[in-house]
């Protein structure tokens, strides 16, 4: 067996899609992109809902969540934009999420990378609550 991992990371907007669902499943690892307060800041090209994928997500054995933070003139690290979000994937069962925070300048004036305190607080709740390994991006 081969020690190469494939990996596909997505946005999810083409999870409805059967044969591409059937497809993620093959793969070690499929990661999906699903932000906390994701109508403030994520401009798709095609209109979606991401709740619409949670019953696509928990279809998926090998899911990864991918969850970007950020602070300033829009913000998803307000208790309202945790607590939905974590609402929306507690029973997606993840293999793993991801968080991480802004690494360089975004088309949204104004916005900041979020506190390591602030992630490392977010990642606190993420296992008391879901209880699934979380790796923080800084």
């Amino acid at each position: 067996k081969s020690k190469i991992r494939i990996v596909c990371f997505t946005n999810g907007t083409t999870l409805t899609d059967k044969k591409i669902l059937v497809s993620l499943r093959l793969l070690d690892e499929c990661c999906v992109k699903l932000d906390a307060g994701w109508k403030r800041v994520n401009l798709p090209c095609v209109a979606y809902n991401p709740r619409s994928l949670v019953p696509e997500l928990k279809k998926i054995k090998n899911l990864v969540l991918q969850s970007c933070f950020f602070e300033g003139s829009a913000t998803n690290t307000d208790a309202d934009s945790i607590n939905t979000w974590i609402a929306e994937i507690q029973h997606t069962k993840p293999r793993r999420i991801d968080i991480y925070t802004l690494s360089r300048r975004t088309p949204t004036r104004g916005l900041r990378p979020a506190s390591p305190s602030t992630l490392k607080k977010i990642a606190r709740l993420l296992k008391k609550t879901i209880g699934v390994p979380v790796r923080i991006f800084e």
